[in-house]
């Protein structure tokens, strides 16, 4: 968003455009692998052509009072 050059529409945060709003996520998911792309291709393909379920990594789960307890109650704060 530009300046439209009407006194209004600056790209500010006074511009009306312009909305701030606030996620509080009740967990966050995310994956670690500590092999490489080609390493987690070969071992996804090797389990598939065997019939067999393969885990590649970790999936991870931080919960909101974790979070917290780390930042002193508050979740996320600006």
């Amino acid at each position: 968003m530009g300046n439209l050059g009407d006194g209004v529409h600056k790209g500010d945060e006074g511009d009306p455009r312009v909305a701030v709003i606030e996620i509080i996520p009740d967990e966050i998911k995310y994956w670690v692998s500590k092999q490489s792309a080609i390493s987690r291709t070969f071992q996804v393909a090797a389990s598939a052509v065997i019939g067999k379920a393969t885990a590649p990594g970790a999936l991870r789960t931080i919960r909101k009072e974790e979070v917290s307890a780390t930042h002193g109650g508050n979740f996320m704060q600006y």
